[in-house]
């Protein structure tokens, strides 16, 4: 392996994470014995003589580096500790790197450890795989080696950071034609062939989308939420060496002219800027959350960075007054608090996206802009 892809030495086997995940996991971070490298994703895979622990892409690679650290160790040795957001089999891991390992999937996932796995067989499946995991889709294979270690575990590559995501059902009449059909299926590469795009931005931006109604055209001429100021905006911004940082979008006249994986990059261009004094769109990777940063995204996408900065933080202070201050500036401050209520707990993160929901409706109502639909969308994505 080479370049963006990056394996750890092996390690003994650790039976309690074996126990609780057999027959695999598919983790947000880390995936375990599933046999499949996903692109920015840590693999822990088992063989006869222990285990590997592989990063495919660069999300993964940063993920293994900054899991190296040693305050990053002492960090998530006191997490698995004390966190509520750790199952209490963790704390049994005995292997120090794999317990850190599990520690980290949990926080990244919130609960994804202790949930019933959606890649599982449901229970009663015939031919007697009820709660087995399901096979994935294959494309070649590689053998798994390091300094350490050489081991026969055969390993398939999947090219897809995630399957294809499915069109929310509350849009499906919007996606029935074909031409709508196949904007959807290129937007998702497209978002993920982003600079420093992860499968959560790629989840994110697709929510809106699907809520903005893909390539249909809106009134006023507007296409994925997108109008002719935003079209001007992302074709106007230059690279370090003064050219423009989305040459494809030089020629496009008109929203209407945008193709899916156009308005990705359009979509990149809004979201640097709402987030622009926290890296960009990079930023909602910090929530650690993919459905509440979602609903994050798609509040300033709907209604405004300014605007949408101040929905968020009345969300967060009806969930625990006087969290933030309320100045429709998204800054660390606001960021921070909404990932922490977003990872705290399973109710917490859902009081969260009702509050939320409960303030766009507020707001929309008297702006007499209300998509109830989408709002309700989002305020129960994580149970979607």
């Amino acid at each position: 392996m080479v370049g963006r892809d990056e394996a750890r030495s092996a390690g003994r086997k650790d039976q309690v994470w074996k126990r609780q995940c057999e027959p695999g996991h598919l983790g947000r971070l880390v995936d375990f014995n599933t046999r499949t490298l996903r692109p920015d994703r840590l693999l822990v895979q088992e063989s006869d003589a222990g285990y590997v622990v592989i990063g495919r892409g660069e999300g993964a690679v940063a993920a293994l580096k900054w899991l190296e650290r040693a305050e990053n160790a002492s960090a998530l040795d006191q997490a698995a500790a004390t966190h509520p957001q750790v199952p209490h089999w963790v704390r049994g891991i005995a292997d120090d790197y794999l317990r850190r390992l599990a520690t980290a999937e949990a926080l990244a996932g919130g609960d994804t450890l202790q949930r019933y796995n959606p890649n599982h067989y449901p229970s009663g499946t015939p031919g007697g795989v009820g709660g087995q995991f399901a096979p994935r889709d294959a494309a070649g294979t590689m053998v798994a080696d390091n300094t350490t270690l050489q081991t026969d575990v055969s390993l398939t590559v999947d090219p897809d950071a995630d399957p294809p995501l499915a069109v929310p059902a509350y849009r499906a009449d919007v996606f029935a034609n074909s031409k709508q059909q196949e904007g959807w299926s290129a937007f998702q590469p497209a978002v993920r062939n982003l600079p420093n795009s992860t499968s959560t931005i790629v989840y994110i931006f697709a929510m809106t989308y699907a809520a903005e109604g893909g390539l249909a055209v809106a009134p006023n001429y507007v296409v994925a939420g997108l109008n002719q100021t935003d079209l001007k905006g992302a074709q106007e911004v230059l690279n370090s060496d003064g050219d423009p940082l989305y040459p494809d979008l030089a020629d496009v006249a008109n929203p209407m002219a945008l193709s899916a994986s156009q308005v990705a990059e359009v979509y990149a261009y809004m979201a640097n800027q709402d987030f622009a004094g926290l890296g960009g769109y990079a930023a909602l990777n910090q929530i650690h959350n993919q459905y509440a940063a979602a609903a994050l995204f798609d509040t300033l996408f709907w209604s405004g960075a300014s605007k949408g900065a101040w929905l968020v933080q009345r969300a967060i202070n009806d969930v625990e007054p006087g969290t933030v201050k309320v100045d429709s500036q998204m800054g660390p401050a606001t960021l921070n608090a909404y990932g922490y209520l977003a990872q705290k707990s399973p109710q917490t993160l859902s009081s969260l996206l009702e509050a939320l929901a409960n303030e766009r409706t507020s707001w929309a109502t008297q702006k007499h802009q209300l998509d109830k639909n989408r709002i309700d969308y989002f305020s129960s994505i994580s149970l979607q």
